[in-house]
């Protein structure tokens, strides 16, 4: 009787790995496709920083990497950047920052400044 109690309390937990495997999984690859949402959890501590600029009007592949990032961000018409941060263009891309001393600044195809 005691071995088919272990049985069923292993099944049970073996279910509960699957599920919770499943979901670490499931979660994983909607983060890997929607990268931006990771924006907000890994790059708390520049949120205490003024920002030193704005990213304006990008096109096509420009991206953003945060001074502590491995990582980098798709970017949109509102992205703050801040001191240390880098921003890449591709082959035919291209993008203004507006820093906050008023000057405007154009990022041309496959140029990084890091």
């Amino acid at each position: 009787m005691k071995h088919n109690q272990l049985d069923k309390n292993l099944g049970t937990f073996e279910g509960i790995i699957i599920v919770l495997a499943a979901l670490v999984a499931t979660t994983s690859g909607f983060l890997l496709i929607n990268d931006h949402y990771l924006n907000r959890f890994l790059n708390q501590s520049v949120r205490n920083q003024l920002p030193m600029g704005t990213i304006i009007d990008p096109v096509d592949d420009v991206r953003h990497r945060y001074k502590s990032s491995f990582i980098w961000y798709s970017v949109d018409d509102s992205t703050k950047i801040y001191e240390g941060d880098s921003i890449f263009t591709g082959a035919n891309s291209k993008t203004d920052v507006n820093s906050i001393a008023g000057c405007l600044l154009t990022y041309i195809p496959t140029l990084c400044w890091c």
